[in-house]
């Protein structure tokens, strides 16, 4: 059975099993990198003859040009396959048992520093797209949210009174608190919103331009990008805020049960993720303040 007509019979298996189109995207390009990879060696493409040191071979070539995540996913989206060829009978043995998977290192998030942040809010000015991105940058800065929950939010979900958002995220809804800074930087906001032509509309974050009434996920990242140019400082994305939050919440001594809540996570091992990037300069000053 050749590499191609395995892939197709396995797509049906994939949907039959209702897997995101995302994932089965993700699926078939392993499939067609790994039959490149094949073919540029001058290797059959029978799935019967495809060994451990091909499999070996191909992750190799992932892991020297592409990112060790990268290659972690393919290792997984073949392993998928080949256990599905060999429940499937076609094949004897599967060449996957004796692969090791590669390590994913997820890269270092640089923190955002306040020096930083000041310049991005220094960029908004009184007008209603900088009252809108100066609350955004504020919120952001606050509590962290996913880019995504942050487009989600209504105009019912943020209270100024209780200095709360509700968030309906990965983990479920939960409660998302911000300062007064971020209070005064929405408020200052809304009063221009109550006055837009699309002021009648739900979402929060409204955009002024272009079709859509309703800012979105990409149009946060241009933003950033444009104002971290119009600043000076290295470009900062919406998630750089997530690990800074966190960053800052563990250095203030925040509990990791609480911060567990406030950044809507379920699974402890995303404490190290996002701390790994200033856990050294914490430590650091841990140390000063307890030894001096």
């Amino acid at each position: 059975m050749r590499l191609e007509d395995a892939h197709n019979s396995w797509r049906i298996d994939l949907r039959s099993r209702n897997l995101s189109v995302r994932t089965q995207e993700t699926y078939t390009l392993a499939v067609t990198q790994l039959g490149d990879f094949l073919k540029q060696r001058g290797h059959s493409l029978d799935v019967a003859e495809i060994t451990t040191d091909d499999i070996r071979g191909f992750i190799g070539h992932m892991l020297a040009t592409r990112s060790p995540a990268t290659a972690n996913q393919r290792y997984r989206s073949i392993n998928v396959l080949f256990k599905w060829l060999a429940d499937e009978g076609e094949i004897e043995s599967n060449p996957m048992v004796r692969v090791s998977r590669p390590k994913a290192v997820p890269p270092l998030i640089e923190v955002i520093t306040e020096r930083n942040l000041r310049l991005l809010l220094d960029t908004c000015d009184s007008g209603f797209l900088g009252r809108r991105d100066s609350a955004i940058i504020s919120i952001l800065w606050d509590t962290g949210l996913r880019v995504s929950e942050l487009t989600g939010l209504r105009v019912e979900d943020v209270s100024l009174d209780l200095e709360i958002c509700w968030v309906d995220g990965k983990s479920g809804p939960r409660q998302a608190p911000f300062t007064m800074t971020t209070t005064r930087a929405v408020d200052r906001y809304l009063r221009l919103r109550n006055r837009h032509r699309n002021g009648h509309r739900s979402a929060l974050w409204l955009s002024d331009r272009g079709r859509g009434s309703e800012l979105t996920k990409s149009g946060v990242g241009r933003m950033l990008a444009r104002r971290s140019e119009i600043a000076g400082i290295p470009r900062i994305n919406p998630h750089m805020f997530r690990h800074s939050c966190a960053d800052r919440l563990l250095s203030a001594g925040l509990s990791e049960g609480s911060l567990m809540e406030i950044m809507g996570w379920s699974d402890r091992t995303m404490l190290d993720r996002y701390g790994r990037s200033a856990r050294g300069r914490r430590a650091f000053d841990d140390y000063r303040r307890l030894i001096g």
